[in-house]
Formats: structure tokens, sequence, C-alpha cells
């Protein structure tokens, strides 16, 4: 054929080929002419609900069909794909069975692929092998082949070499993909934490870090920080992460009482009042929340780079007013029954004070009346001892005695008279001793009686709660 026709005969092959081609003998032809080995045809019919995915695959050498799968399935796109995945792992089936059944009489390999870690899937030559490392993979063809490994973020790529009527044993250490990391910040010169590590500044290009789940933070002053949880695949080998820092500005924030929790914008801010906030220019929402007290909430608007201090006082649920109520009933309670008790002491004080020195005078007269009367009576024998003694003495020396020696005779009459006078004094005591008991006598005949002082114990409120419909009521009593 001259080849101005076969070339313009090939153009005109390659328009039509661009035609729908539904015919058998069309693929043939077309297939021939691109020296292709074999074509496969595909078609989809719908019947009702159900879709019908047919596929058939030509030998362009024989000029016949060589085999064909059929699988029917939703006419949904998900199911369409799910149907024509069905027809490729058919035919894939079918035509490793030919094949054997072709090959029948030659020789065959096989491998054991052993995996770190282990439970890994094997393609060979892009095909799926079932099961998971350790894997032995038997009837191969003798042979260079392509071997795919993965686990996860784990991944193996090469070929493997089988020998006829042996086992090949691949022993292979499966390592993470690194990817290309491109970290760009609006504004630039920030401070890149990756994995809490600092790695730089951006703009950054990390061009070796292994797939898998990292955090990024991006801080930088005047700015709020941004944290990202980014995914880096085994199958995206270049990945780029752009950034927008927002203008941050500072919220004080404090209470009373101190220590309330504070959510900004429904996140919880880390620590408790009064504490500091970086937040973004506009309005926020303030929620603060302490134990025992009402959760307060203010809305709030800042300007970029403003400085913003909100003051909130909290106030007591009900339940804590109403126990605080309580205890400051019984407070009051306590108080004025020991204000009491100190002003019934006083007043029994004043009252009964006079009587309790009457009683002392009494009790005192009468005391020394008695001694006064046991005075009297020493005296008493004493001096009639002694005048009795001294007279004897003088009227044995004065009548009957040799002459009388005038100064024994006058110690005689001093002794008399000293007696005389112990006994004069005595009755003077005597009498004072009957003014004394007959004063106290009298005292303790006429004086009042006192009665007991008063005690705290006398005073003491009664308290206690009683059940009520809005859940209790303070119950108070004592004496008044």
């Amino acid at each position: 054929m001259p080849q101005d026709q076969l070339k313009q005969r090939l153009v005109q092959l390659k328009k039509s080929s661009y035609k729908p081609c539904y015919a058998q003998s069309c693929q043939i032809t077309i297939g021939k002419e691109l020296a292709a080995q074999k074509t496969l045809s595909t078609s989809i019919i719908k019947l009702g609900s159900t879709c019908m995915v047919t596929s058939v695959v030509y030998d362009l050498k024989a000029a016949a069909s060589e085999g064909g799968a059929s699988v029917e399935g939703e006419c949904t796109e998900n199911g369409i794909v799910d149907s024509i995945k069905e027809v490729i792992t058919q035919l894939g089936q079918r035509s490793q069975a030919r094949a054997s059944t072709s090959t029948t009489a030659k020789e065959r390999g096989g491998v054991l692929i052993k995996t770190t870690p282990s439970g890994a899937t094997v393609q060979l030559n892009n095909v799926q092998v079932a099961g998971v490392t350790p894997l032995t993979v038997s009837g191969l063809v003798p042979g260079v082949h392509l071997l795919e490994i993965s686990k996860g973020d784990y991944r193996f790529a090469g070929r493997i070499l089988v020998r006829a009527n042996d086992y090949t044993v691949a022993n292979i250490a499966l390592r993470k993909e690194t990817v290309r990391l491109e970290v760009v910040s609006d504004p630039p010169e920030a401070t890149i934490l990756f994995n809490g590590w600092e790695v730089g500044k951006t703009p950054r290009i990390l061009p070796t870090v292994k797939v898998g789940e990292y955090t990024l933070e991006l801080k930088k002053i005047g700015y709020l920080s941004e944290t990202r949880t980014i995914r880096l695949g085994a199958g995206t080998p270049s990945q780029m992460l752009r950034v927008t820092l927002q203008r941050a500005c500072y919220l004080k924030i404090q209470s009373d009482p101190p220590q309330a929790a504070v959510t900004v914008d429904g996140y919880t801010i880390k620590g408790r009042t009064p504490v500091g906030v970086k937040v973004v220019p506009g309005k926020h929402t303030v929620i603060l929340s302490l134990d025992r007290h009402d959760p307060a909430s203010r809305r709030i608007a800042v300007r970029e780079g403003e400085r913003v201090e909100l003051n909130v006082a909290l106030t007591l649920t009900k339940e804590e007013r109403q126990k605080l109520a309580r205890h400051e009933a019984i407070r009051t309670a306590r108080h004025e029954a020991s204000r009491r008790y100190e002003a019934a002491l006083v007043d029994y004080n004043k009252r009964y004070d006079p009587i309790r020195r009457k009683s002392i005078w009494a009790y005192t007269a009468l005391g020394t009346g008695v001694a006064l009367v046991a005075a009297s009576i020493s005296l008493y024998v004493v001096g009639a001892n002694q005048g009795n003694e001294a007279h004897d003495w003088y009227m044995l020396t004065a009548g009957y005695g040799p002459p009388n020696d005038p100064s024994v005779l006058e110690g005689y009459r001093n002794d008399i008279e000293s007696a005389r006078v112990k006994i004069a004094v005595g009755n003077v005591l005597v009498g004072l001793a009957a003014v004394a008991v007959g004063y106290s006598v009298y005292q303790l005949i006429t004086i009042q009686k006192i009665p007991e002082a008063p005690t705290r114990d006398d005073f003491k409120p009664m308290i206690g709660v009683a059940p009520s419909t809005t859940g209790g009521a303070l119950m108070l009593g004592g004496q008044f």
C-alpha cells in the first residue's frame, strides 16, 4: 500500500475512532490498526431498577471473543462502579485460570512474603492477593514479578524473582513514605511548632516528612495562635498548608469572687479568673461559671489592638442564698441569745449584789460574835484563875504568915486587880458578841433569798428546719 494512502487511511481511522463503536468488527479493525493484542467492550443495560454491566474481551489476533463477565447491581453511581469492579475481578480471575490452563506443562514457583510490620496487603503484578503477611503465594510463572505491599502509611514497591520449582523467601521492612510539606502564613515570619517542636518560621518547606498525622501550630506576637491537625497521606507527595493569622486583642477577665472558669465563644480558657485572653476584633460572648454561683454571661465588643478589662460580680444560686439565709438566721439567733444572757446577768447582779453584801456582813458579824465569845471565855477563865490564886496567897500571907513584906503583898494586890480587869474586859466582849450575834441573826432572818444566777443554757435558742412546699422553713424558739 503506498505510504501516502497509508497515512490517509490512518487519519480516517483516527477520526472514526472518536465515534461510538459498538460492533465487534469495528473494535477488531481499530485494534489491529493500533497494533493492540486485545480489546475490551463494556455495555450497561438498565432493566427496571437493576443495571447489568457486561464486558467482553476480544483476541485481535484470533479475531474472536476470548471471554467475558456480567454483573447485576443498583443503577446508582456507586452501584455501577461496584459492578464494574466486580466485572474486572472476574475477568482477571478467568484470565489467570486460562493462563494457568494453557501453561500447565510449564514449571511453577512460589514466594513467601514476610514484612515488618506484619499484617500488610500484597499486590503481585497489580493484582490483589488474598490474605495479609506473612503470606505464601504459589503457582507463579518463573521470572520477575512486580510486588507492591502496603499497610496504613507503610509502603514497599519493587520486583521479586520467582524461580521454577522453588519458593523465594522475601523479608521486607516496610517504611513510611515521606512527603514534602510547604507552610505559608499571612503575615509571614510566624513561628512553626511541629508536634510541639519549633522548626523555623514561615514561609518554610519541610522536604522529608513521614506520612502520618501531625499537629501544626503557628505563633506570632500580636496575633492569635493557629493550631491545625494535618494528615499527610502516602498518595500525596507534596502538600501546602496556607494559614491566615488573625490580629489579636487582649481581654482581661476578673470576677468577684475569683477562681471562676471562663468560656469565650464556646471555647474553655485555660486557667481561672483573673485571666488574660487573646481574642480577634469583634463581638464575643464570655461566660463565667463558679461552684455555688449562677453562671454569668456577658457580650463584649473589642477593637483591633485594644486592651479591655471585664469585671463580673457573680451571684449565689437560689439554693445557696437560702442556705446562707438559714446560716445567718442561726447566727443571729445565737448572737441574740448571747446578748440576752449578758443582759440578764447584768440585771441579776444589779438586783442581788446588795443582798449578797448584806449576807456577807451578817455572816461576818456572826463570825465576829463567835470570836468575841471565845475571847471573853478565855479572859474569864484566865482572870478567875489568876484572881483566885492571888487572893488566896494574899490572905495567907497577910493573916497567918511572918511579918508582912509590903512588896509581896503589893504584888498580890496587883495580880488581883489584873484579874478583875480581865474579867471586866471579858464582860465587855460578851456584850459586843451579843450585839454582833443579834445583828447577824436579824439580818439572816430578814434577808431576801437570792435565786440561782442565769446560765447560757437558759437562753440557748431552739433551731430546726421543717419541710415546706418550697424546700424548707426555719424554726426558731427559746425563752424571751
